[in-house]
């Protein structure tokens, strides 16, 4: 059985008797990784959220190997490459949701074309042996081993009745999204699982009818810590996402409203039966039975047509995420407006590469011990300390930045007394003049909440 995605009851191997080599590599580079970004060093503070995942996968997938002998990674490579491949582009279906739901956008992501896709595959392609990972660790050690429920009866109307949830839940967000958005963190799951289970795959519904919620409720748990992981790191991270939920923005956790971690659970689900529907199709590597004629018709042609297909469904949502998600690229000193040549080089003379490494100076050593190493003034340093702010809160960046400085906002405090509709507007009209690109309403709104509560820190 594939490791992670199915409940594996705790075994010891009796020739596993110390941790292997990626346990420890995965541990030291998780632990070094945290250190490293706390002192934003580069690249890693702008890419942390890589650094942080893949250690993570390799020092949990060594823990389940030196528990019970069987590790993703280690005894069935194919399926670990295959997870991270499809976890790519199966997460590119909530971000293709997310060009109407405009739920999460993200921030300082790279400039150039090949970083940026780079940045988004790298990531993406976590999901699925993240949360591989995590369930394996959970069931390596027994959770929920003995817990039994009483069967489940499946019905053809059942299953056509989840198919059928499935599409509105896939529809309903589309048309209305401010008020159905939640449903997509179902939508797939209705979608696909009544068609696992009739393919006689890997079904949660099959486990269901037979009394066995283990799985089930292991992966409910995995995608909960898993989701704290991807909240928690990614605040610390330069390079991240913002979160402009409708309706439940209040009270929030790290960057997501609290009521969002309901969704993570649910994700773990999705990506369960996406994974199970892809190895009907045998298109995982897992060394599975061959059960259903789709295995046994399945041809190293159809395979490559797939992948093909797969790669090339990916670059066309990695496009839009650049043209529609993604709300602010990598800032310099030199992207920052009104600086002079000479400014630009002074600053990048004494460290000063980044505008946060200016903000960090002057918190350090003052105004004037600043302005004397940059042989700038006072004011002159301040309005270079007021738009290095502007220009990291909330990741607004070099174009949303150049918007606020000619709609009159050079602050935060300024920021902070705007009216989120008038200054939406006043942007979008600025944009449309300058052929730039202006946020959303409520990015805007996110933006002043945000600035209001600093504000209200500083007093």
């Amino acid at each position: 059985m594939t490791p992670g995605f199915t409940h594996t009851p705790p075994l010891r191997s009796d020739h596993v008797i110390r941790p292997p080599l990626h346990f420890w590599l995965g541990a030291g580079a998780l632990l070094t990784s945290h250190v490293l970004v706390l002192l934003h060093v580069e690249p890693l503070y702008t890419y942390f959220f890589s650094f942080a995942w893949w250690p993570y996968i390799l020092w949990i997938d060594g823990w389940v190997y030196w528990r019970t002998g069987t590790s993703l990674l280690l005894t069935q490579p194919r399926a670990f490459v295959a997870a991270a491949f499809w976890s790519i582009a199966c997460w590119c279906l909530y971000e293709a949701f997310n060009f109407r739901l405009q739920n999460w956008y993200y921030v300082m992501t790279p400039a150039p074309v090949w970083a940026y896709h780079l940045n988004y595959a790298v990531g993406f392609a976590t999901v699925f042996p993240g949360l591989c990972a995590t369930a394996a660790l959970l069931s390596s050690f027994g959770v929920f081993q003995h817990w039994r429920t009483p069967p489940f009866v499946v019905t053809p109307r059942l299953l056509r009745l989840l198919l059928l949830s499935g599409l509105l839940a896939t529809m309903l967000p589309l048309v209305w999204p401010l008020l159905f958005f939640p449903l997509i963190w179902l939508s797939m799951a209705l979608l696909f699982e009544p068609l696992v289970y009739r393919w006689q795959g890997q079904s949660l519904l099959a486990e269901l009818s037979r009394g066995d919620p283990r799985r089930l409720a292991t992966l409910l748990v995995a995608g909960a810590i898993n989701g704290g992981l991807w909240e928690g790191w990614n605040v610390l991270t330069r390079t991240g996402w913002i979160y402009t939920v409708p309706l439940l923005d209040w009270f929030h956790v790290f960057e997501m409203p609290l009521a969002g971690y309901l969704g993570f659970p649910l994700l773990a689900i999705e990506c369960a039966v996406l994974w199970s529907a892809l190895d009907c199709c045998h298109l995982t590597g897992a060394a599975l039975p061959v059960t259903t004629p789709t295995r046994t018709g399945s041809s190293h042609k159809r395979r490559q047509i797939a992948v093909v297909l797969a790669l090339g469904w990916s670059l066309l949502v990695f496009a839009g995420i650049n043209r529609w998600t993604s709300s602010s690229q990598h800032l310099t000193v030199a992207a920052l407006p009104g600086l002079t040549v000479t400014e630009i080089a002074a600053c990048e003379a004494a460290g000063f590469r980044y505008p946060y490494a200016v903000v960090q100076a002057v918190t350090q050593r003052g105004l004037a011990q600043v302005a004397t190493e940059l042989r700038l003034s006072s004011p002159r340093v301040q309005e270079l300390v007021d738009a290095s702010q502007l220009s990291e809160f909330r990741g607004i960046g070099p174009r949303n930045l150049r918007l606020l400085h000619a709609a009159g906002v050079s602050r935060i405090e300024e920021l902070a007394a705007q009216d989120s509709a008038t200054l939406t507007a006043r942007l979008h009209h600025i944009g449309d003049t300058l052929a730039l690109r202006a946020p959303y309403e409520r990015q805007v709104r996110g933006w002043i909440a945000a600035a209001r509560r600093w504000t209200a820190r500083q007093r």
